[in-house]
């Protein structure tokens, strides 16, 4: 079962599924936002289904496949849900994560490393019919994430990415390094329907949710078990 833990300095929640061998201390990290605008700034609502309750509910999807199929992780797997769309102080929203907030929000977490990051998001819908990957740090990651896709039956799309990396790895915080491979999934064309009040239930698309989920459970097992990439 997950180990769960309470948020402390991290702007969201989070939980452990821990692997079982001398992989245990590497980490697969899967980041997904968890709110919404809830209303634009004329005070018309936003429903937020596409962007990005999708993502939220792919992953827990995914997640739920896997226990029910026995699945035994060998690196340790930290889901994140974070909030990217809340006001601070009065400050527009800060859409990127803050991911040194989640690697040291328990006393410890910090001496386990991260070999990949994946980062999820508008998964549920788009006028598109590619499932896009974009990441840095490691082509090789890149790869297995679109071999995934072909055999979870996606039609994957390399993208170029406009994720702030400065954001989420902090040079300067302690022990996180700007270089760790990360991953970023996405349905073509969900974009357009970010902070929309058209971002409906009705906008989502069940071939893109299916096959984001295949892609995901299958990319998971891939990664949680390779000896290295």
């Amino acid at each position: 079962m997950p180990r769960h833990f309470p948020k402390k300095a991290s702007r969201g929640n989070g939980f452990l599924l821990p692997g079982d061998d001398a992989l245990d201390d590497r980490l697969i990290v899967l980041m997904a936002p968890y709110d919404g605008l809830r209303a634009d700034v004329l005070g018309v609502r936003v429903p937020g289904a596409v962007n990005d309750a999708s993502a939220v509910g792919v992953l827990l999807e995914t997640l739920r496949t896997l226990k029910t199929q026995g699945f035994a992780p060998r690196r340790t797997i930290y889901v994140a849900f974070y909030a990217s769309q809340g006001y601070d102080y009065g400050k527009t929203p800060r859409a990127s994560p803050d991911l040194q907030q989640f690697l040291f929000a328990k006393a410890g977490f910090g001496l386990l490393k991260p070999d990949a990051v994946l980062y999820l998001r508008g998964l549920g819908g788009g006028d598109g019919s590619h499932l896009l990957i974009g990441g840095a740090g490691s082509l090789h990651l890149v790869d297995v994430a679109e071999r995934a896709a072909r055999m979870a039956g996606a039609k994957p799309a390399r993208r170029m990415t406009n994720l702030d990396i400065s954001v989420v790895f902090d040079k300067n915080a302690r022990g996180v390094a700007s270089d760790y491979p990360w991953l970023t999934l996405s349905w073509e064309g969900s974009r357009a329907l970010r902070g929309l009040p058209q971002d409906t239930p009705e906008a989502l698309r069940l071939p893109a949710l299916e096959a984001s989920g295949r892609t995901l459970t299958l990319l998971l097992a891939l990664l949680s078990h390779a000896p290295a990439y």
